[in-house]
């Protein structure tokens, strides 16, 4: 474990989201979220030309990361849109991830930190793998940089966010086109033990939307299997097919 400290809240917090064709995906989701992480943590709002500034820095721009920071000290939000190749988006097999568990003791995951020093030198350690983050016990969390899931005995299973866990856009989304589609899909306790055995494995984020998981500290699992394959497919069909 990295023996930089836990995120400062006097740095901000942030949403990320995708851009394409020159608009934000998911606006107002990114922005409601964004907007109770302000309240909760400093007692107020967005300011309310945030959604205009959003738009803005997308526009003109084909494929993006979009990233809006709040600056707690100015009360203002920041907006950076930068390019990125739109194969990031949906990657197939040849670009699953390897995990690698780290416990971390005290982690809030509710609010999407500005600070990410801690993030930042666990992705360093633990290169090229994704820091997983476990809590002391055994119990998973998340990863630096997106939300996990699991099918576990035939259940689709992600972390409750609750307090430890950022109530991701994309992960509210894979839930809601999960239960569309008829699968078991809930958010339970998840240990490392169960991820270890189940029969497939992905995570999801505002960007990249949903990338298969090959192994976890060294063991290899199973291949996207046909949840994996469903949900992506579902996602495409969502957000990039009426993007062109």
């Amino acid at each position: 474990m990295s023996n930089q400290p836990l995120p400062d809240p006097a740095a901000g917090v942030f949403t990320t989201m995708l851009v394409l064709g020159g608009a934000p995906v998911a606006l107002e989701a990114h922005l409601a979220r964004l907007d109770a992480s302000v309240g909760t943590l400093y007692g107020h709002h967005l300011p309310a030309a945030t959604d205009r500034r959003a738009v803005a820095a997308a526009a003109d721009v084909a494929a993006a990361r979009l990233r809006l920071t709040y600056l707690p000290g100015d009360r203002a939000v920041e907006a950076v849109a930068r390019e990125i190749d739109p194969a990031i988006v949906l990657p197939g097999r040849d670009r699953a991830l390897d995990l690698r568990s780290v416990e971390l003791d005290g982690w809030d995951g509710r609010h999407k930190w500005a600070d990410r020093r801690l993030l930042e030198a666990l992705e360093h350690d633990v290169a090229p793998a994704m820091p997983l983050l476990v809590a002391p016990g055994g119990a998973v969390l998340e990863t630096s940089r997106a939300s996990l899931f699991a099918v576990v005995g035939g259940r689709l299973i992600t972390p409750r966010a609750a307090a430890r866990v950022l109530p991701g856009v994309v992960r509210a989304q894979v839930l809601e086109l999960a239960a569309t589609a008829g699968l078991d899909a809930t958010e339970a306790p998840l240990t490392l033990a169960q991820l270890a055995g189940a029969d497939e494995a992905f995570v999801t984020g505002a960007v990249r939307l949903l990338e298969p998981v090959r192994s976890l500290d060294d063991l290899p699992l199973p291949g996207p299997g046909p949840v994996t394959a469903l949900l992506a497919d579902r996602l495409r069909s969502r957000w990039l097919a009426p993007a062109g």
